[in-house]
């Protein structure tokens, strides 16, 4: 191998071991940690010869813990960490030990872009594998959506490469369906044209009003443009305090973009207002904060077509029963481009939905 082969009792075994979520206690009984094709397929070979239970492992973000396996082969993808620009073609070439921040940095030089996630420490190759969605995906589509070709090693130890004509089974399935299909060694992505500042800010209310946000949230989201990204985090403290937070994104010039975001700077009685042209790059790492590496993470996720009242309703009476934890629900807009493809058209289901929510 070019690469490294770790055993427990090895320096930096324990370290490719841990992952974001700190909930996560796995111990394989190898790491292969991979520097190239060759020694994926090594990896993958060694795994089907002996039959292991094999993970793979890219930025290491999976909540579930799927990076991980207990006594098997866990095959690290870490140092795995080129990334390269075509801007003629406006392509993006990235291996899958990179994070987000690795690609929106290689491509906001040139004012380019992917839809992509908006915690800059998440894997690239495991967001694009489950669909993938962020702040530019009312306008672009999903990650998944805006994938050219994928490289990986399948099951059997063969180098495939799969495209909407090269494989198209395989693409298909790659796309949206998470893992299972084999370990991508490149992914190639689709760039746009997007600039490197936007509006962006957000409107935070008092936690005693949530229930009321939410219901105007829900109503907004069902009207705005698709160049308007809008998210919603309600935060619970054991004490009882907390906040709701309405934020919003707008896709393209930001002296347009106060007209689609002002419904969010007007409305009620808000404890603080900040809006203002950011930097893509500063933007996308502003979450980060909130989702440190090592804390023990437990998130259920869900779709919806719509906020009703009876979901605003439910919301309220728990931000009315603080718990000895901080708990925190996100709601997040998608729809748009998203919802554009045919529900067949990839693996990625839910394309109906205009709501994601994560608790």
């Amino acid at each position: 191998m070019n690469g490294r082969l770790l055993a427990p009792n090895m320096e930096g075994f324990e370290a490719a071991s841990t992952i974001w979520n700190g909930m996560i206690q796995k111990k394989p009984a190898l790491i292969a940690q991979v520097a190239n094709t060759q020694d994926v397929q090594a990896a993958v070979n060694l795994a089907r010869e002996y039959g292991l239970l094999t993970s793979i492992k890219g930025g290491g973000h999976s909540i579930a813990g799927k990076a991980l396996t207990d006594g098997g082969l866990t095959i690290d993808c870490s140092m795995m960490q080129g990334t390269a620009v075509d801007v003629d073609s406006r392509s993006a070439f990235v291996e899958p030990g990179v994070l987000l921040g690795g690609v929106d940095v290689a491509t906001q030089k040139y004012g380019l872009a992917t839809p992509a996630g908006v915690v800059s420490h998440t894997g690239a190759a495991g967001l694009t594998l489950g669909g993938g969605f962020g702040k530019l995906s009312r306008t672009h589509g999903l990650t998944s959506d805006n994938v050219r070709s994928i490289e990986l090693v399948t099951a059997d130890g063969e180098f495939r490469r799969a495209t909407v004509s090269e494989n198209p089974d395989l693409f298909w399935g790659l796309r949206g369906a998470g893992a299972n299909f084999g370990v991508v060694t490149q992914f190639e992505y689709q760039l746009h044209q997007v600039g490197n500042t936007f509006l962006h800010g957000g409107a935070m209310h008092n936690i005693k009003d949530a229930q009321q946000v939410l219901e105007f949230w829900g109503e907004l989201v069902a009207s705005v443009p698709y160049e308007v990204d809008m998210s919603l985090s309600i935060i619970m403290f054991p004490n009882g305090k907390g906040f709701a937070n309405i934020s919003g994104f707008y896709f393209g010039d930001p002296a347009e973009g106060e007209k689609s975001l002002e419904p969010i700077m007007t409305y009620g009685k808000p404890m603080n207002v900040n809006f203002t042209a950011k930097d893509y790059v500063e933007m996308q790492k502003e979450t980060d904060r909130n989702v440190p590496h090592g804390q023990q993470y437990y998130q259920k996720t869900g779709f919806f077509t719509e906020i009703g009242p009876d979901l605003a309703a439910v919301v309220g009476e728990m931000t009315k029963n603080p718990k000895p934890f901080t708990q925190t629900i996100n709601f997040t807009q998608v729809g748009g481009m998203i919802n554009e493809l045919a529900p067949d058209a990839t693996a990625y289901p839910n394309r109906e939905a205009e709501v994601s929510m994560v608790m």
